[in-house]
């Protein structure tokens, strides 16, 4: 879809103290799960603006920020990003009207979960 518009994306691996939210609901058990997994949240890619702000992802990229800052120290773990070439505004503007497109409605975090 991005593509049709004109809007690159790029895989990159980038520290994941180094973005930023885009939104203010996460859910902290969710995040709390995925901190204590033994899987690595890091690795399959999040979608990232071209001014650092996580587009989809969230849960992830505050879990990956969380064992990051287990040793005192941000800035040491990575994380796989698809970059898209444009700025927060606007592709938060694109993401609506594509849901809308679809019928998809906006929800905000479960605080229940």
């Amino acid at each position: 879809h991005l593509q049709g518009l004109g809007i690159r994306t790029s895989s990159e691996s980038v520290p994941a103290a180094d973005l930023r939210a885009s939104q203010r609901e996460l859910v902290g058990s969710k995040v709390a799960k995925m901190v204590t997994a033994k899987f690595d949240p890091g690795k399959e890619p999040i979608f990232v603006s071209r001014d650092n702000y996580v587009v989809d992802g969230h849960h992830r990229w505050a879990a990956v920020v969380a064992r990051d800052a287990e040793d005192g120290r941000l800035g040491d773990s990575h994380m796989n990003i698809v970059r898209v070439n444009a700025p927060i505004s606007e592709v938060l503007r694109i993401a609506n009207a594509w849901s809308q497109s679809f019928g998809i409605q906006q929800k905000a975090g479960n605080k229940k979960s």
